[in-house]
């Protein structure tokens, strides 16, 4: 007899986090619909969502531990692999010390509740300094960003999209992304809404997107400049007196250094440097300030550039001193189900900038971790502290952090390596031994990291579908166990990491998500009108007293003040009008009432928070911080011209296919079919001095590496840019001539170098660098 089942599942392959109605028969899913009824995503869906079956039933998925051995790879027991992990990293640790063991973590360990709080763990007890991440090729600047303005790293303030009537987007396609750091799903469809009730979308890049195709005006920008467009916006708010004078000058101060700053730039020279006539710069600048509600929002394209930490501030900045930060229709703060900021500010992990430094470039780390612009280095180098051992958490780094050949080296002499995942990827092949989680659709999904950046606040939960093998484990149940391998010391620090993954195993995954939105701001609470007075808010910002981040009793008088907000004695969430019945409908809020609507529940609009939600000690937000205040000196003092193009040479951007993410679905088959996607863009103009016509083979050059690729002409690309899409890699298998001449396997990433990053934060240049064309 045929078992058919309808499950409700959500989505956990990019930040729109869309509901999914997924119909399996005998065990096997026939059919992946959005849920009408869901109450984030309303219906919607990407294509990517059809990935869930093809990575679930994939022929190539692990299913057990694999072994890597000369005749090739061999399938082995958990217990064995354990072994061989424990023995190699013990001897290694014991021999070199602990920066001698690096981790990397990928970007999808972040989209499970579960391994996000164990890969955190796992990181503690690895206790090395050589610990790597995606952020530092990805989001590395709005964090940064985000903590010296609002006093924590998961403090990023996301695009009111659904009330804003003027949307400025810098380097960013959220079209095709879905948003980023903008949980947004059928963002087409809320971009319409905006034009439809008379609003504005002005997008600034050097190829008109398909973002670019729906907005009211383009405006082309040469690659890497847009520090120089976001100083002269600003530089022309202060020169006309265009500044907000709204509520946000009450918890700000550094005004007057800002604009000191800001005009001493020579604005003629900033405006050639973009491109852009001055006029309208000036003009756009005026359409901004005067939007009734507007904000200013940019991502990965103004990140991965020479100025990236520089350009997310600037894009704060520009926000907060035109009245649009916090205010609805501008950028605002979420206030999730499960409020990860406050919860991490409670055991110090805001993000923490330059704690310690890289060994070659001396580049700080943020949130214990260094740039991956030294990882390839680090494990070449013979000197103390260089790396020996990896461990792969998610991540394919070959194809998304710079010189992929040299990582390819580097990972190739390691004394020994563990990756976790699914798959046999260019990165893990290099492992000696491969751990597979279970599927997506095997576990339970709340995402708690994406929550944190949604347009509309909602708390989601959805069971597994299908139960996993007898002997399969789940990543968060890897995570603990190599945790353990890890943390053999006695100290204080040892133990403690110790009781918190024994009482986690106890709890599980779900468990703690039941604690976790028992503390949020949705939570248990015995008080629902009014605070303590001792704990209550000082009305006028001026009067609340500095508190210094050295002095003790202000120190725990700041720790009891975050702990009062996720007892029961606080009066947890203001509710406003939209939502009146809210309270009476969910609170507190629980899993087993998140079970018990499998549709989700709808927290809603974001409303303005500050100065209450900062997490500065003193809950005011300096605009300008000392390490972009130097920054900016450095960048007028040592000002250069963009550089010229010679003959042949362009400058190289990356892009996103709507069909990918990132480097995890290349593989699928339903994703890749078709049309080839891994093409260079190129303006018909700059074809046509050089001969070349569509579907023509060129060599891209750069750093004395190449790769081989097929031309794509188009209208919607600056002339001197080319555009290939990140993340696509090489066939394992072949040999290094057939790499080369393999133009559907070309990587991106050959062509980038890990000698060129952002002097402040460390991120990668991964766009806007010069190649020749041949």
């Amino acid at each position: 007899m045929e078992n058919n089942n309808t499950h409700l599942q959500i989505c956990n392959l990019c930040e729109a986090m869309c509901g999914l109605k997924i119909q399996t028969r005998n065990g096997k899913v026939t059919s992946i619909k959005g849920n009408p009824d869901d109450l984030f995503s309303k219906g919607h869906m990407c294509a990517k969502a059809l990935a869930l079956k093809d990575i679930h039933e994939h022929k190539d998925r692990l299913r057990q531990p694999m072994r890597r051995t000369p005749q090739g790879w061999e399938p082995i027991s958990w217990e064995a692999a354990f072994k061989e992990i424990e023995e190699n990293l013990g001897a290694t640790k014991k021999k070199y010390g602990n920066d001698s063991i690096a981790l990397y973590l990928g970007n999808p360990r972040g989209h499970h509740h579960g391994s996000l709080l164990t890969s955190i763990l796992l990181r503690k007890s690895l206790n090395s300094k050589n610990c790597f991440s995606v952020a530092s090729s990805d989001h590395l600047p709005h964090m940064l960003a985000a903590y010296t303005l609002f006093g924590h790293m998961a403090m990023l303030p996301v695009p009111d999209i659904d009330r804003t009537d003027y949307l400025l987007c810098f380097g960013a396609n959220p079209v095709v992304s879905n948003g980023s750091i903008m949980g947004a799903p059928y963002i087409k469809k809320r971009l319409k809404a905006l034009q439809d009730r008379g609003g504005t979308i002005t997008t600034i890049d050097p190829r008109k997107t398909e973002t670019g195709e729906m907005a009211n005006k383009h405006i082309y920008i040469y690659p890497g400049q847009d520090a120089y467009l976001l100083l002269s916006m600003i530089y022309f708010i202060f020169k006309n007196k265009w500044l907000d004078q709204g509520e946000w000058q009450s918890y700000t101060h550094g005004i007057d250094e800002l604009r000191q700053l800001i005009q001493a730039f020579d604005i003629d020279k900033m405006a050639v440097q973009t491109g852009i006539e001055i006029g309208l710069i000036e003009s756009l600048t005026l359409e901004f300030t005067t939007s009734k509600r507007a904000l200013a929002y940019g991502r990965f394209g103004v990140c991965t550039q020479k100025h990236g930490a520089v350009n997310a501030w600037l894009i704060y900045v520009l926000n907060i001193i035109t009245g649009n930060l916090d205010q609805a229709g501008g950028l605002m703060f979420p206030r999730p189900a499960v409020d990860l900021a406050l919860l991490s500010a409670i055991i110090n992990e805001d993000g923490g900038f330059d704690a310690f430094q890289s060994k070659q470039w001396h580049l700080p780390s943020f949130d214990s971790e260094i740039p991956v612009v030294e990882m390839a280095d680090e494990m070449l180098g013979s000197h103390p502290g260089a790396i020996k051992a990896f461990i792969n958490v998610s991540g394919n780094p070959v194809l998304s952090t710079p010189d992929g050949k040299k990582l390819e080296k580097a990972l190739g002499q390691l004394d020994f390596m563990v990756s976790v995942d699914g798959f046999i990827n260019e990165t893990n092949r290099f492992a000696h031994i491969v751990l597979p989680p279970t599927s997506a659709l095997e576990r339970s999904e709340y995402n708690m990291m994406c929550n944190l950046t949604a347009v509309r606040n909602n708390a989601r939960y959805s069971g597994p579908l299908f139960s996993p093998p007898d002997d399969a484990k789940h990543d968060w149940q890897i995570f603990l166990q190599l945790s353990g391998i890890l943390n053999r010391e006695y100290s204080l620090r040892s133990i403690s990491l110790r009781l918190v993954a024994y009482l986690f195993k106890q709890l599980e995954p779900d468990g703690v998500l039941d604690l976790m939105l028992k503390l949020g701001p949705y939570g248990t609470t015995f008080r629902r009108k009014r605070l303590p007075k001792t704990f209550k808010e000082d009305e006028k910002i001026n009067k609340i007293p500095m508190l210094s981040r050295t002095n003790l009793a202000n120190k725990i008088q700041y720790k009891l003040q975050l702990l009062f907000k996720v007892s029961p004695l606080s009066k947890r969430i203001d509710w406003n009008s939209e939502n009146s019945d809210l309270e009476r409908k969910i609170f507190p809020l629980t899993l087993k009432q998140l079970k018990s609507k499998p549709n989700g529940i709808d927290l809603g609009a974001m409303n303005p928070s500050l100065p209450e939600r900062l997490f500065t000690r003193d809950k005011t937000i300096n605009l300008i911080p000392d390490i972009y205040q130097s920054e900016l000196k450095g960048i007028n003092k040592n000002f250069s011209a963009r550089i010229a193009l010679t003959e042949n040479e362009f400058y190289l951007v990356g892009r996103r296919t709507p069909r990918s993410m990132n480097s995890w679905l290349n593989n699928i088959e339903r994703l890749t079919k078709g049309r080839p996607a891994n093409t260079l863009l190129m303006n018909q103009e700059s074809a046509h001095s050089l001969n070349l016509k569509e579907g023509d083979r060129v060599r891209l050059e750069s750093n004395q590496q190449f790769i081989v690729v097929v031309v794509e002409l188009c209208s919607s690309i600056m002339k001197g840019v080319i555009s290939l899409p990140h993340g696509w890699g090489r066939d394992m298998h072949a040999g290094e001539s057939e790499v080369a001449d393999d133009s559907s396997k070309a990587s991106f990433n050959d062509l980038t170098s890990n000698k060129d990053f952002d002097s402040l934060s460390g991120v990668s240049v991964l766009s806007g660098f010069i190649v020749k064309v041949s």
